[in-house]
């Protein structure tokens, strides 16, 4: 099996109950959760038999469109391999399931997964004339930035091992003044508005309040940008990254490799910040996750 391709894909199908482990080829055992939940990491783990350095999980909705593509295997023990991606917090509640097809002509295996209910909070967020045209600016340099960090966060280094237990509060203390997932309404100068997702945690503090790195890793970026202000990311496993937005300093620069805990820089409130505030994101190949679930449970975990 060495040398051949695998591809997984996610598919909005009824499902019968999960078989956990279930033997592939060269009896490969594939293990998945049996439900997750919109903002979640969803884990894949391949352990024994074929090799799986090829493989890839893809995530298709209900219409067949795909949530997330492209997602990589990396080696976490000799014989084990696990897939991360996250779910989308606008992905439906159903009844999934994972197929896992070696090569044409060989029958696909099937993991079946439950999508559950989730329920987001509505936030209006009403903006001043200068964040009005902050936001709605045409300015090109914004979305060469947008794309810019797109890239990045769909890199994937399968050598990038830093972080593999929970991740810590980037701030020593907790006031949360928006959650993840949050369907928020921008309530512009002029009287119109526009409907966005929230993809992170946004942190409430005093600027010049110290912001820690949430897991050992490498900084892959440390940059001032348009609407994030100044932004820090951090690299933790393949594909896992997290992110600090409108930093009034930033104490790393890219390809220094921090600890858990270590500062990185201070709150601000540069680019689209109607206060002083961290916001702090996690994404996993590209997908933005709940940062909260991640500080109650390990990057790493057998899938139950």
């Amino acid at each position: 099996m060495r040398g051949r391709r695998w591809r997984l894909a996610l598919l909005a199908l009824a499902s019968s109950p999960l078989a956990s482990p279930v033997l592939g080829a060269a009896d490969t055992a594939w293990r998945a959760p049996a439900g997750v939940a919109p903002g979640d990491v969803l884990r894949v783990v391949a352990e024994g038999g074929a090799e799986v350095a090829a493989a890839e999980l893809t995530l298709v909705g209900g219409d067949g469109e795909p949530h997330v593509r492209g997602v990589r295997f990396f080696r976490t023990a000799p014989t084990s391999w696990v897939a991360m991606a996250g779910v989308p917090s606008t992905l439906p509640p159903g009844e999934y399931a994972i197929l896992a097809s070696p090569t044409p002509g060989v029958p696909p295996l099937r993991l079946p997964l439950r999508i559950t209910e989730r329920a987001f909070a509505e936030l209006d967020i009403p903006l001043d004339a200068s964040l009005t045209d902050l936001r709605r600016s045409p300015e090109p340099r914004k979305a060469q930035q947008a794309r810019e960090l797109l890239a990045l966060l769909q890199q994937f280094d399968a050598q990038a091992l830093f972080h593999h237990g929970r991740l810590r509060l980037p701030l020593t203390e907790l006031r949360s003044t928006s959650a993840y997932g949050d369907r928020r309404r921008y309530l512009y100068a002029d009287g119109s508005e526009a409907l966005s997702i929230h993809h992170g945690v946004d942190l409430a503090a005093v600027q010049g309040v110290s912001v820690r790195a949430a897991g050992a890793g490498r900084v892959a970026m440390a940059e001032l940008r348009i609407v994030t202000g100044n932004t820090v990311v951090i690299e933790h496993l393949p594909g896992v990254f997290s992110l600090y937005y409108h930093l009034h300093a930033m104490e790393v620069t890219v390809g220094d490799r921090v600890a858990a805990g270590a500062e990185i820089g201070t709150v601000g409130r540069t680019g689209l910040a109607t206060g002083s505030h961290l916001h702090w994101e996690v994404r996993v190949a590209a997908v933005p996750v709940d940062p909260m679930r991640l500080v109650a449970t390990p990057l790493l975990r057998s899938p139950q």
